[in-house]
């Protein structure tokens, strides 16, 4: 995959205010209340038949929740599934709940196909995985009647490889513990190529226990949880992480010889991380506790702690700004801003807290930083919307809450597929109904910076428009003092031109605002009403222009008279193009 760097805008006069808008947004609210368009009053508490809450959520892309738990002393696997409206959804297992196989559920992940695999302990106090079609039913093709069975231990966060495969991630039963990951094919069998016999351990420290799992795009395994330094002290515990290469092996890049351990507690209580996400820029944030506190920390890419992020590399709130004992969930919103969910095991207080980019509670969110929804949220999401899902324990059972993010506008675009060097447009309607300027920001896809695209003034009732022309996959945002909209993706496919230079060569021509180089570039041919993969070339950087980015291949293929054929480069996995489809010549 070639990288893309340096992506600028091609901007067109802001047009006319005459439609009318794509969308229209909620009235504006603080950042950080419940959603009321959600459940009741922005909660939804559900009777799964037992007293536990929901351990983790996953969202689908088609917006529907799913939370999963279990009873805390015996009991099933339970999933339950939401529309996006906060209601149980009919169409799932039974009236939007199903019961599965005996054993613990702690983790959830979603396969692009839809299934969804729940990961946890079973009955033989062994990892557990169990998978789910997309109505509810068991998937009786994985493992043995849907449940797949690794080494004795208890699943603590599940990822799913592009490949199919599932790394689990969690602890064993041994004394000492220490990290445990194992991988599952897409049959649920142990994968032999991870490890040894499809399994991993690594001790870190006297003993260790792993709690989150994250997928790298470039297939390495990054893994938190906790190391005790001695168990011959007070407890004394760290943020510990492990990095693997793809073939379950220690990458010895990261940290030292593949570990890295975090801030101790300064009091000598124990610390740790319960969860981890991984920012565009490749760094990694952990979210745990330190001395009984909520504390999230920041790692770079190579293991070492970012002293960039709150004070070298942590934050710990200050005393009652928040009262959370350890942060259960980490997640990111597009800006950049990091959202925890906790429990405090004392008075059940605040469940969901967001930080700036720096560190630094968004005091902007919630009371100082910090927002009341649940008794104790255990898991938490960001929708494409921006708005914030929490779930935990609530009432009988599982519970799920809604918090809604500033809106200082909408923003639409149309169309949101655009082929290169075309114009979209940008629309919206500033909340407050009023003229103001605003300001059209934009994430250019390969980086982690958000940079200033243009700026508009709303007209007399609040409305605006502005016509771009993104040079890449893009997002964007609205921004208002400062204060963003939510976000609005764009994607962008190259511009693909095939034509004949001899009797039997082929010409091929790609442009975007960045490099191809390297990317491959397929040949199709139609035959019996199907179009088929005929030859495949890589490209190689022809011009670097201010239109664009040329990049070429020559194919070789002789004369086939009235053949059609044409080229075709597929979607990348980071959005930074979309597939691209020349238009089809005689051969």
């Amino acid at each position: 995959m070639s990288s893309v760097r340096h992506i600028a805008f091609a901007l067109v006069p802001v047009a006319t205010l005459a439609a009318a808008l794509l969308m229209v947004g909620p009235a504006a609210a603080a950042p950080g209340d419940l959603d009321p368009t959600f459940g009741a009053d922005g909660i939804v508490q559900t009777d799964v038949g037992s007293p536990s809450g929901a351990n983790d959520l996953v969202l689908q892309p088609d917006g529907k929740i799913v939370l999963v738990g279990s009873p805390p002393y015996g009991g099933n696997m339970t999933l339950a599934r939401y529309l996006p409206n906060g209601s149980l959804d009919p169409t799932f297992g039974s009236g939007g709940i199903v019961v599965g196989p005996p054993g613990t559920a702690n983790a959830v992940a979603l396969q692009a196909d839809g299934d969804i695999v729940v990961g946890g302990s079973g009955a033989s106090f062994a990892f557990t995985l169990a998978r789910f079609l997309p109505d509810g039913s068991p998937d009786l093709g994985y493992g043995v009647d849907g449940v797949a069975s690794g080494p004795r231990g208890t699943v603590q966060a599940i990822a799913v490889q592009p490949d199919g495969d599932t790394v689990a991630a969690g602890y064993g039963r041994e004394t000492p513990d220490s990290f445990v990951l194992a991988r599952f094919n897409p049959f649920g069998v142990l994968d032999t190529s991870f490890g040894g016999y499809g399994i991993v351990h690594t001790q870190i420290g006297y003993e260790s226990h792993a709690n989150s799992v994250v997928l790298q795009p470039d297939g390495r395994i990054v893994v938190a949880g906790d190391s005790t330094i001695s168990p011959f002290q007070t407890p004394y515990m760290m943020m510990a992480l492990a990095r693997y290469q793809f073939d379950g092996t220690l990458d010895g890049t990261f940290g030292t010889n593949g570990t890295s351990v975090g801030p101790p507690s300064p009091w000598g209580f124990s610390a740790g991380a319960s969860s981890l996400a991984l920012q565009p820029d490749g760094k990694l944030v952990a979210a745990g506790k330190i001395a009984s506190q909520v504390a999230v920390a920041r790692f770079r890419p190579d293991g070492s702690l970012d002293t960039t992020f709150g004070t070298g590399g942590v934050t710990v709130p200050p005393p009652n700004s928040a009262s959370l004992s350890e942060g259960d969930d980490v997640a990111l919103q597009p800006d950049g801003k990091i959202v925890v969910a906790g429990v405090d095991y004392c008075c059940g207080r605040f469940a969901v807290l967001r930080y700036q980019p720096d560190g630094t509670l968004d005091r902007r969110f919630g009371s100082f930083g910090a927002a009341r929804g649940l008794e104790g949220a255990k898991g938490v999401a960001v929708q494409p919307d921006g708005r914030i899902l929490a779930a935990g324990a609530g009432g009988p059972g599982f519970a799920v809450a809604r918090h809604l993010v500033t809106t200082p506008s909408t923003i639409a675009a149309r169309p949101l597929f655009v082929e290169y060097g075309r114009t979209i447009r940008l629309r919206g309607h500033l909340t407050s109904g009023r003229r103001a300027p605003l300001t059209i920001l934009g994430h250019r896809c390969g980086t982690a910076r958000i940079s200033k695209v243009e700026t508009v003034t709303a007209g007399r009732k609040g409305t605006w428009t502005a016509r771009l022309r993104p040079r890449t996959g893009t997002t964007f945002w609205a921004e208002v003092g400062r204060e963003r909209s939510s976000p609005k993706t764009v994607h962008v496919s190259p511009r693909l031109t095939l034509e004949r230079v001899s009797a039997g060569t082929l010409r091929a021509r790609v442009m975007l605002g960045a490099s191809f180089g390297r990317e491959m570039v397929t040949l199709q041919r139609r035959s019996s009403g199907r179009w088929l993969d005929f030859r495949y070339q890589p490209l190689r950087r022809i011009a670097v222009r201010s239109s664009g980015v040329t990049s070429g291949a020559t194919f070789h293929v002789g004369r086939r008279p009235g053949l059609p054929l044409r080229l075709v480069i597929p979607r990348d996995s980071y959005g930074c193009f979309a597939r691209g489809v020349s238009k089809a010549i005689r051969g």
